[in-house]
């Protein structure tokens, strides 16, 4: 085909829809959803067939004329998502590149805010992408255009980051929000290749970038960037380029759901996270009244489930249940964290040692809450080690939910936890927060019960005639997410106090206590 042909029929391959828009999918490695595609030009010409894009945009970037198409993607592209909005279906927010010459032979700001407007696009789900040869041309006009597009609210992304001689340079006069960085230029998949992969997207981080990875073709690839901590990717592995409705009928058959655009900031937070850290890495999110794992790294599979992905699967299982004492526990940390917001240590045990565990809240947003834990080993150098305080407690805390101390005489509390003994203990008075924690946390049918089991006057004698020492009744609690939870409440005199002081201990009822203690209810 002669060059000529292209601009010859340009208009007539725009007015008659030969040049289409075609999307290719892009996912972000976290969540595996679809959260953004990339607009491309395609010519099916009815004489010549498929153009490729190489072809007939170089020839109208040669000849002036590349304003023209990108003008036609974006009021095309504006025109579907509008289609879309009106359908009721999640909009999908979708990139554009943007020629250098779209700067300098139209106002391109007016080129797409007219767009916007006449569709009533929100600006969100356009994004710009340009590519680094824009900004080597010395008219500053450029630099104020971008400025104006990123103050009225689109995203602006670097294409093809790493192919130029001045990347770097750029990146420190100007700012982007995502850069795309293309796999083919590491295709030979070398522990080189992957180091300087690795070294881009902690740049990234570091300067407050998203990155994406581009031309992601094969499983390993995808699994490599998503330890790694590059956020999206795009690429033949999840899809070709395609009409919308296709590329997403396409991602919903391979179970790739679409993200919606109310969770985007929710799971850009990420960015925050430190992939890289030397330790062990769990990404936890609290959504649906459960914690699901979203992300686990290599060195957290060996260290909790010796990469074995079922054992992964039960341990998730296990932790949204109240049967073992130390996911009890920890489950109580990270709720702590999860509604404070302030970072706590915590310490799991496993086999014998402890695995302590960092952890931070990312995000949290409409019932959500992303929490990153990094973990570290520490091993018992000797079984006396155990028996140290610290330990002795902290083992304690495994064991119950509450653990406190009741000073009758002088009507006081003191209850424990972890975050309190590295803080101070504090005393409050004791028919307080009985009180609170009968209306707030004892369901209401048992709420008698329990004031005639805390009846602090009778308290003393009842212990006294108890066999064992102790006096122990069980009550239905709320649990974190709602539901009702028999809870164990015994009450034991300390012998070597001087005056009425008792140490009160909550923990999950046992199973086998659980018959006699509805049976009393019923009667």
């Amino acid at each position: 085909m002669p060059p000529s042909y292209v601009i010859e029929h340009l208009d007539e391959a725009i007015e008659k829809h030969w040049v289409r828009v075609y999307y290719q999918p892009i996912v972000r490695t976290i969540s595996g959803q679809l959260c953004a595609m990339e607009g491309l030009a395609r010519w099916d010409d009815p004489n010549w067939g498929f153009l490729t894009p190489p072809f007939f945009i170089g020839i109208l970037e040669q000849h002036n004329l590349i304003h023209k198409l990108d003008a036609f993607l974006i009021e095309e592209v504006c025109r579907n998502q509008a289609r879309v909005r009106k359908a009721g279906l999640p909009s999908v927010a979708v990139s554009l590149n943007l020629s250098r010459l779209d700067f300098i032979n139209c106002d391109i700001f007016e080129v797409v805010e007219n767009a916007v407007r006449k569709y009533n696009v929100p600006r969100d789900l356009l994004h710009l992408e340009i590519v680094e040869n824009i900004l080597t041309d010395r008219n500053k006009k450029i630099g104020e255009v971008l400025d104006r597009f990123r103050a009225a609210g689109y995203e602006i992304w670097m294409d093809d980051f790493g192919s130029g001689y001045s990347s770097l340079k750029f990146l420190k006069d100007q700012r982007f929000d995502v850069l795309k960085m293309d796999m083919a230029f590491l295709k030979s998949d070398t522990q080189r290749a992957r180091d300087i992969i690795i070294s881009i997207i902690s740049m990234d981080k570091r300067i407050g970038n998203r990155t994406l990875a581009e031309g992601v073709e094969t499983q390993e690839q995808f699994e490599f960037l998503r330890e790694v901590g590059c956020e999206k990717i795009q690429g033949y592995y999840l899809g070709r380029p395609r009409p919308y409705d296709e590329t997403i009928h396409n991602c919903l058959e391979k179970g790739i759901s679409v993200e919606m655009s109310c969770w985007k900031a929710y799971y850009d937070a990420i960015m925050e996270v430190d992939f890289l850290t030397g330790h062990a890495l769990l990404l936890i999110e609290y959504r649906d009244h459960a914690y699901h794992i979203l992300f686990a790294n290599q060195k957290s599979r060996e260290l909790f489930w010796q990469g074995d992905v079922e054992k992964c699967k039960k341990w998730e299982e296990a932790f949204n249940t109240y049967n073992q004492p130390a996911v009890r526990y920890l489950r109580r940390g990270l709720r702590r964290v999860m509604l404070s917001g302030e970072d706590e240590e915590l310490a799991y045990p496993l086999d014998g040692d402890f695995i302590m565990m960092d952890c931070h809240r990312v995000i949290s947003y409409n019932g959500r809450c992303l929490l990153s834990v990094n973990c570290r080993l520490h091993k018992v150098a000797h079984e006396g080690e155990l028996f140290r305080p610290a330990y002795l407690l902290r083992n304690l805390f495994y064991l119950y939910d509450k653990v406190a101390t009741f000073n009758l005489a002088k009507n006081e509390a003191i209850e424990l936890t972890q975050p309190q003994l590295r803080s101070g203990l504090r005393k409050l008075p004791l028919d307080e927060v009985l009180r609170e924690y009968r209306e707030q946390e004892v369901y209401h049918a048992d709420r008698k019960r329990f004031a005639e089991f805390f009846d602090v006057e009778t308290i003393p004698e009842r212990v006294a005639a108890s066999k064992l020492g102790s006096i122990v009744e069980a009550f239905r609690t709320k649990g974190p997410d709602g539901t009702l939870i028999w809870k164990t409440h015994r009450l034991t005199r300390i012998s070597s106090s001087r005056g009425a002081i008792y140490f009160c201990v909550v923990r999950v009822s046992d199973a086998q206590d659980l018959a006699d203690y509805e049976a009393k209810c019923r009667d």
